[in-house]
């Protein structure tokens, strides 16, 4: 993993972007674990992840990973350049149930 953004509060969960743009989950029991295109930046206590991957019409959107499981949280309208960021899932809280950014 080139750039770690997000780490769990007991240091077994590490999330970030490989150099080449892929979404990357670091694990202490699984070690890396590349999902897709794009970024991953925060883990909550119980293990779901937020970021921001390419979806089928080749825009960023906000995700959340879980358990193997993406869903699509929907994007703001406009484009895939700064438009994207504010879809980004850029924050998730510690007990897993609130995404912004």
């Amino acid at each position: 993993m080139a750039f770690p953004l997000g780490i769990n509060s007991d240091g077994t969960i590490l999330v970030g972007s490989s150099l080449n743009s892929q979404a990357v989950i670091w694990t202490s029991a699984e070690g890396a674990t590349v999902v897709g295109d794009g970024e991953f930046w925060g883990v909550s206590e119980d293990g779901k992840i937020a970021g921001s991957l390419m979806n089928s019409a080749g825009k960023e959107e906000a995700v959340i990973w879980e358990n193997g499981i993406i869903t699509y949280l929907g994007n703001v309208p406009g484009g895939n350049s700064c438009d994207a960021f504010y879809s980004s899932g850029l924050v998730i809280s510690s007990d897993g149930t609130t995404v912004v950014g």
